[in-house]
């Protein structure tokens, strides 16, 4: 049994590395007459931040399908655009992220949540608290099929938004955001997604289904920890109002399949730093120390090592200002 769980996922990780698999609510606008997607990559490269951000962008590499071709293409979003959309932000009486447990999960994937808990936290600045499980038995059979591909259970995410996550937010939750280990979809048409959030509602789902089997070896469980941490940030970045990023590769670009999902890792590039913490009001450098000790202390050394080059950084700038 343990054996054929293991051919199942790894199975999903070669089919999953084919596929388009990651939407969010913000669909890529319809492609202008004359738009030119590398040049607005490079004139958002090219804004000026403020010092502890600018200093920053030699870490980061450009956006790498900024010069692609297609239909649709995101437009990307400056800090001034971003400062000026009214982001929903954290505010006296909505100050939590919270997160809906939608389903069962077994011992490894409940860890894997645990330290996705703990990153959040450090990263968004803000406490961030599991609600009650909400069984699956309780949700419509409407907002459920088999996989038309593969035969496996998935689950709805639009009518989960809707119908699950929307009538059970806090009413002190800056962000509600569901987890499950179910596999997601987002409409008929479509095959599959990691996850799906809306930026006028406050909540979002995500789903740890197709982010490998933690249970397998460390390494695994490690892959599988990035990934679900991946997704957890990128999802709420959007709650916080943070469009696809096409300025660098940054964990809220869009990602097309897993390659691409493990390539952009767990950083937010330098524009997307700044539009996070001034909406959260957090200081740099506490994030950096935060983030590198949480990452040090699960286990993700690339990542620790990252924050600290990042933090040595920042505060270099800061003595020669």
């Amino acid at each position: 049994m343990e054996r054929q769980k293991v051919k199942q996922n790894l199975f999903c990780y070669t089919i999953t590395t084919l596929l388009c698999l990651f939407i969010s609510c913000d669909s890529p606008n319809e492609k202008p007459p004359g738009f030119d997607l590398s040049k607005r990559s490079s004139e958002l490269r090219g804004e000026e931040l403020e010092p502890e951000y600018e200093c920053q962008k030699r870490f980061y590499r450009p956006y790498m399908t900024a010069g692609g071709s297609g239909s649709k293409v995101e437009k990307g979003q400056s800090f001034d655009e971003y400062s000026k959309s009214n982001p929903n932000r954290p505010n006296e009486s909505r100050d939590k992220i919270y997160i809906l447990l939608i389903g069962d999960f077994d011992k490894k994937q409940l860890q894997v949540l645990d330290h996705t808990i703990e990153y959040m936290k450090s990263c968004f600045s803000l406490p961030v608290k599991k609600l009650a499980s909400y069984p699956l038995k309780r949700i419509s059979e409407s907002a459920k099929r088999e996989s038309p591909q593969y035969g496996h259970p998935q689950l709805n995410a639009t009518k989960i938004i809707k119908d699950v996550l929307l009538p059970n937010r806090p009413e002190d939750a800056v962000a509600l955001i569901g987890f499950t280990a179910v596999d997601l979809y987002p409409s008929k048409k479509m095959n599959y997604v990691f996850g799906l959030a809306s930026l006028t509602n406050r909540i979002g789902i995500w789903s740890i289904y197709r982010n490998g089997n933690p249970e397998v070896n460390e390494k695994m469980f490690k892959q599988c920890l990035r990934r679900t941490i991946s997704t957890a940030i990128h999802e709420t970045g959007h709650i916080f109002g943070i469009k696809h990023c096409i300025a660098y590769e940054c964990v809220m670009s869009q990602r097309d399949n897993l390659i691409q999902k493990d390539l952009r890792g767990l950083h937010f590039c330098p524009s997307c730093q700044q539009k996070l913490n001034w909406s959260m009001k957090s200081d740099p450098a506490k994030r950096f120390r935060n983030l590198m000790a949480l990452c040090s202390s699960i286990g993700l050394k690339k990542e620790a090592n990252f924050f600290q080059k990042s933090l040595e950084l920042l505060r270099k700038n800061r003595v020669n200002k």
